[in-house]
């Protein structure tokens, strides 16, 4: 059994007649589907054989047929049954007897959410699954791509999905650092699918540029549907509490529109999509203070970090703010203790966010700039 991502690295084997995906991605179970057809025939008609009876008793009799009959104009076929679970759960064994015959003359893939258990390391040993790697078939198996650092070590954007992001950045031709990858998902979800929609559009609109960076992301990403957390994201950067609390308060009440134009209500997600975004814009902020406190010039920061010369004096504002205040990896490591106890299921994510707001920036009437649980 392979994983997606081995799948997509490793050479088809020559003559493979019977695939299974498993897995709840579809996206990865649609991406191995294709470059199995394109290895094995990429000219061979595609016959796909719903699983769901809807409503009526799958038939079986018939999908066998599908298999074991020859096209009678000498054409190929590659047989794709899907959702499977349910009929491998109940005809798993006259599966198993009809590939042992050798009867079907056409390679098929069999596919559904969860043919192998999500424990299962080494594959199936019994049963039509255990037959499959037996006798020359192939499991690969199509699971989520998660967002979480392995065993909470690295940095947050060293997670499997920031990864995948960035591999699928360079298969629409475009580069993404590390951090605008994590960025992306964490705006727009954790769907495969959606990501690489998302990618495609930007890489369209990035044009002959070589890389999508943050900049890109903030004013091209969702067609401007979160705009309006960007411009929060700027309040708060900027260190302007009351602003920031009454935009943080109608944000709660109204939602903002997904990459779907769904309206998100939800406490946790809006939470960690507005972490996201103020996030981007510390770490932003840091690397122009990294190259300025190593001698480099204003200009070489803000080519570091890709700021446009439109949006100098806004840079510039934000770096010298942070550069009086020299506190931006505490606030930094405050935000990730936020996400972490959002996802772990802890107190409520908004509360907290205003928590971290009032310590940051709340000290009423102190000068800009100054913690005041620090003095």
């Amino acid at each position: 059994m392979l994983k997606a991502e081995e799948f997509a690295r490793a050479a088809v084997p020559k003559g493979l007649a019977l695939l299974v995906l498993t897995g709840e991605e579809s996206f990865l179970r649609d991406e191995a589907f294709e470059r199995y057809r394109k290895a094995t025939d990429a000219a061979a008609e595609v016959v796909t054989v719903s699983g769901v009876g809807d409503g009526k008793t799958f038939d079986l009799a018939g999908f066998l047929d599908e298999l074991r009959t020859r096209d009678l104009f000498g054409g190929t076929k590659l047989i794709r049954l899907v959702p499977a679970d349910d009929v491998v759960a109940e005809h798993g064994k006259v599966l198993m007897q009809f590939f042992e015959s050798g009867e079907a003359v056409h390679p098929c893939v069999i596919e559904g959410d969860a043919l192998v258990g999500k424990s299962s390391k080494d594959g199936p040993k019994i049963g039509f699954l255990g037959y499959v790697e037996r006798g020359g078939g192939l499991i690969v198996k199509c699971g989520p791509v998660y967002d979480t650092v392995f065993a909470g070590k690295g940095p947050a954007w060293s997670s499997p999905l920031t990864h995948w992001v960035r591999d699928r950045a360079e298969k629409h031709g475009k580069k993404l650092a590390a951090q605008d990858a994590y960025l992306l998902h964490r705006l727009v979800g954790t769907s495969l699918r959606e990501l690489d929609s998302e990618l495609a559009k930007l890489a369209l609109a990035v044009g002959k540029k070589s890389d999508i960076n943050s900049d890109d992301i903030e004013r091209l990403a969702m067609n401007g549907r979160m705009a309006g957390l960007f411009q929060l994201a700027d309040v708060i950067v900027n260190g302007q509490l009351s602003p920031a609390l009454e935009e943080v308060e109608r944000l709660y009440e109204r939602g903002f529109e997904d990459q779907a134009g769904k309206v998100v209500r939800e406490s946790t997600s809006i939470t960690m999509t507005l972490l996201g975004t103020i996030t981007s814009r510390l770490r932003k902020i840091g690397l122009a203070l990294e190259v300025l406190a190593s001698g480099g010039s204003f200009e070489e920061a803000a080519a570091a970090v890709r700021q446009p010369p439109f949006a100098y004096d806004r840079l510039r504002q934000d770096v010298e703010f942070f550069r009086r205040r020299g506190d931006l990896p505490v606030l930094i490591r405050g935000l990730r203790r936020i996400e972490r106890s959002a996802k772990s299921g802890g107190p409520d994510p908004r509360l907290l966010l205003e928590r971290w707001l009032v310590r940051a920036f709340g000290a009423i009437g102190a000068e800009k700039g100054t913690l005041p649980w620090r003095r």
